[in-house]
């Protein structure tokens, strides 16, 4: 025979499942997002054009400026790490980050947040990997509600 305590802690669970399983309709919804970038001007400039991404569409021809680099503070990409802005042009939006590298790994790690405009609730966390040519590729999980749609 089942105690009364028994029965409320059963019941206590099953709403927590209840709420667990309702939880992500109310919240933003986590994605994979594969996007590459060209620096080709790395050596003149600070900024990266991307050229392709999926499933955002929007993001190509987006640049990300980075805080440190030519002109700047060269070796913060690589020691400690340096700010990132992505800025979309048509429509305009923005979205600022941090980015640094491995240099023994020449892998890298960016997140981005708090995005602006077209970026409304953009947030991604992606891994960095070079493609050569001055062409990098950056994989991860983001975020995105945008307050436009």
């Amino acid at each position: 025979m089942f105690s009364i305590r028994h029965t409320i802690v059963s019941m206590g669970i099953a709403v927590a499942l209840a709420v667990v399983a309702t939880a992500p309709a109310y919240a933003s919804e986590t994605n994979t997002i594969s996007i590459v970038k060209n620096c080709a001007t790395w050596g003149t400039t600070a900024t990266c054009v991307v050229t392709s991404s999926r499933p955002l569409g929007f993001l190509s021809g987006a640049v990300i400026t980075y805080g440190g680099g030519p002109g700047g503070h060269p070796f913060d990409l690589f020691s400690t790490g340096t700010d990132v802005q992505i800025v979309t042009d048509s429509p305009s939006g923005a979205a600022p980050g941090f980015c640094h590298m491995n240099p023994a790994t020449g892998l890298g790690h960016c997140t981005f947040s708090s995005g602006t405009g077209k970026l409304s609730g953009f947030s991604a966390d992606l891994v960095v990997t070079s493609l050569g040519s001055g062409n990098w590729s950056l994989i991860g999980s983001y975020t995105y509600r945008s307050d436009e749609d």
